[in-house]
């Protein structure tokens, strides 16, 4: 079992700072998101990404997610290959397909043509990264002998992750890269049925499932006390989905921001409160699932920085040895 960690998202010093803590202290990944035109998320992972890979030694640092059809595939390709290069080997891509129509909008791609800009990317990045003189013609995008430099660190290539939230785009997942990264607004009946496609889609393709895998986030907030972590967490995580997924997810469509309550929309989204009752949470949600990897967004405006620090403290010395034990006993 691996934990991730989404550091703060608007304030790059913050979050550095939560990055270089989160290699100190245990985590197993660091991971930088991609919107535009929002003052909350950071619009360029691959450059965080690059100022978290020369302060760190043992994590690995990812995109969750560059939104690839937005970017030339030789410009990702030759950003991931020197980030896995300054990284020594620890950067993880992770892509997917974009949701906001002002978005699109911004870099004046259609919406409809997302999902083949996906594929073509994701076909091209592979290509490049483990060949030479490579030559390659899609739809949008085409290279003729090219050779990529730097290589990549990692043989044959730095893992590709997919993130999905529908199942036809889950199944897509499971033939493209090496992990399906599950959207952060499903419920627990969603991740549960989304499991269930990803791996028939990975047993029909004929993938080795050892070499595939299923990665969550949640919202996720650790304090000494039930009480103590609900007063610092649970209005801040509800805030911050009002502020962005409850306006731009079509999951949440027919949702009203007033009539989100941490009681109920909380539940099997937000795992808040002491170290016991997390764990606890973690595992009953890995035992649903059977995900091998979870990803921790514990900032929200609101939450002070040191109270994410010691939230991540506790986290790492009570809770994630806590889930491990557990759930290697089975």
């Amino acid at each position: 079992m691996q934990f991730g960690l989404i550091p703060c998202k608007w304030s790059y010093r913050e979050g550095l700072e939560e990055v270089v803590l989160a290699d100190e202290i245990g985590f197993d990944s660091v991971w930088a998101v991609e919107h535009h035109g929002d003052p909350l998320v950071c619009p360029s992972p691959l450059t965080a990404i690059a100022g978290w890979a020369t302060r760190t030694a043992r994590v690995k640092v990812g995109s969750y997610v560059v939104v690839l059809p937005f970017h030339h595939p030789v410009q990702v390709a030759e950003a991931g290959s020197l980030l896995d290069s300054m990284s020594g080997g620890r950067f993880v891509l992770g892509v997917g397909l974009g949701y906001r129509q002002e978005e699109f909008d911004l870099y004046g791609v259609p919406m409809h043509e997302r999902v083949e800009r996906l594929v073509e990317g994701v076909k091209m990045i592979d290509a490049l990264w483990t060949a030479t003189d490579v030559t390659f013609k899609g739809r949008f995008h085409a290279v003729a002998g090219f050779s990529l430099y730097p290589r990549p660190v990692q043989r044959p290539r730095p893992a590709i992750w997919v993130g999905a939230a529908v199942e036809k785009a889950i199944r897509r997942a499971a033939v493209l890269g090496e992990a399906w990264v599950a959207s952060p607004a499903g419920d627990l009946a969603e991740l549960q049925a989304g499991t269930r496609a990803y791996w028939e889609a990975v047993g029909e393709a004929g993938a080795p499932e050892n070499q595939r895998e299923v990665v969550i986030s949640r919202e996720v907030f650790v304090a000494e006390t039930r009480k103590e972590a609900l007063a610092l967490a649970a209005e801040a995580f509800l805030e911050l989905y009002r502020h962005t997924y409850l306006r731009w997810h079509p999951r949440f469509k027919d949702v009203k921001p007033e009539d989100v309550a941490f009681d109920t929309f909380a539940e099997d989204r937000f795992i808040v409160g002491d170290p016991a009752e997390c764990a606890a949470r973690i595992v009953a949600f890995q035992r649903a699932i059977g995900f091998r990897h979870l990803i921790c967004r514990m900032h929200a405006p609101g939450i002070s920085l040191e109270a994410v620090k010691r939230s991540m403290t506790l986290f790492a010395r009570d809770v994630a040895p806590a889930v491990r034990s557990a759930t290697a006993a089975g």
